[in-house]
């Protein structure tokens, strides 16, 4: 947490780090004019529970701080980067749409570049049923101008 503010009474202290009621109120997202006596002190309990563990951890296993801290540091980059790439896909959505009224202008005023230089041949592949009468039925199916065949 931060250094002590001379405006702002610390809600908790552990050595040299302080928590403030207004630092507690933004990690909780707690809104303006809640009532938050009980859950700033559980909130402060925890912190100063925490704090105390990870001195204890650091004092235990001196070798570990580098690590977390390269891990943390990693972690920070991996979030700014994917903070930053979802900006940049908003900006870009916003600024490069492009309304179907457009497209279809376009695509209407070039039609012949949109032709496929050689056909498409589509093929599927059908079972036909053993009667006689369920094949005919198939047939008519498949000739029919309305049919998605």
């Amino acid at each position: 947490m931060c250094q002590r503010k001379p405006s702002e009474p610390a809600l908790a202290r552990y050595r040299d780090r302080y928590l403030f009621r207004s630092e507690a109120i933004a990690r909780l997202n707690i809104p303006e004019g809640s009532d938050t006596a009980l859950l700033l002190r559980t909130y402060a309990t925890e912190w100063l529970r925490e704090q105390a563990l990870a001195d204890t951890a650091y004092q235990m296993l001196p070798d570990l701080r580098p690590q977390i801290e390269a891990q943390v540091q990693d972690y920070r980059t991996k979030l700014l980067v994917a903070h930053l790439s979802r900006v940049l896909r908003e900006q870009m959505a916003n600024q490069w749409f492009v309304p179907d009224t457009a497209l279809r202008r376009a695509y209407e005023a070039q039609a012949e570049a949109f032709r496929a230089l050689q056909p498409y041949y589509q093929y599927r592949w059908v079972q036909v049923p053993a009667t006689p009468q369920a094949r005919t039925e198939v047939y008519r199916y498949l000739a029919a101008p309305d049919s998605v065949w």
